[in-house]
């Protein structure tokens, strides 16, 4: 498990700051670079809706582009 923060961006222009404890999970290659994905295992409620709200927001803006988010 590993101590994580990041930086959000929310929708209305302001970044908003989040600190979640996640296990590491899968770890990939591409090229010249890693790809890492988490798990999160300790995520307070307001910053669970945070990452929600951006995830759907993502979501909406893929899909009037035609883009398809999962891939």
């Amino acid at each position: 498990e590993v101590e994580m923060t990041f930086i959000l961006p929310t929708g209305d222009g302001i970044s908003s700051t989040l600190d979640v404890i996640a296990e590491l999970v899968r770890i990939d290659r591409r090229e010249e670079r890693y790809e890492l994905a988490f798990q999160f295992t300790m995520i307070p409620d307001r910053s669970r809706e945070l990452v929600l709200r951006h995830c759907y927001q993502m979501q909406m803006k893929s899909s009037r582009r035609g883009m398809n988010p999962f891939t």
